[in-house]
């Protein structure tokens, strides 16, 4: 079993900034404690989804010699519009005074295209695999079996979508 090294944790904190770049705005509301339990959750679920395209690029270029898993290239895959939206809700901002519509529907179109091939690549690969070969596919070193948990847990990135995008 891998463990967790310091390009990891940087890949997360650079995760977590994205998450907050989407959270702010939601932030400025008031919460009651449910509300804010909610927020929470919703920003360490962005946070670890957001860094995925960071992580498969440090354990790519810098860390273990082995191939990385599917669940490894599907957490970045999914990561990558959070990253996208943000980088461009970030620049809209600073200059115009908000991004407009251009982040949103990057987000939604880029969500929509990366959850609807990890949900084949899931299907193809684990789903309706034979047992010896779903297995294999689940094992490996801990961004692997993340990246398929996110992958298969699809559709909460729809929901984190509507949380930030209303």
């Amino acid at each position: 079993m891998e463990r967790l090294t310091v390009l990891d944790v940087v890949a997360l904190v650079m995760g977590s900034a994205v998450a907050s770049i989407h959270i702010r705005p939601i932030g400025r509301e008031g919460f009651s404690a449910p509300g804010l339990i909610l927020a929470s959750l919703a920003f360490a679920w962005l946070a670890a989804t957001a860094s995925g395209p960071f992580l498969y690029l440090a354990r790519r270029f810098t860390g273990p010699t082995e191939r990385s898993g599917i669940g490894e290239r599907l957490w970045g895959l999914l990561g990558v519009p959070w990253l996208l939206s943000a980088a461009i809700r970030s620049a809209g901002s600073s200059r115009t005074g908000g991004a407009g519509d251009l982040d949103s529907a990057v987000l939604a179109i880029g969500l929509a295209a990366a959850s609807t091939i990890a949900m084949l690549t899931v299907w193809m690969k684990w789903v309706t695999a034979n047992p010896e070969a779903a297995r294999e596919v689940a094992s490996g070193p801990w961004p692997n079996r993340v990246g398929l948990a996110l992958a298969i847990a699809w559709p909460l990135q729809a929901g984190l979508a509507l949380m930030v995008l209303s």
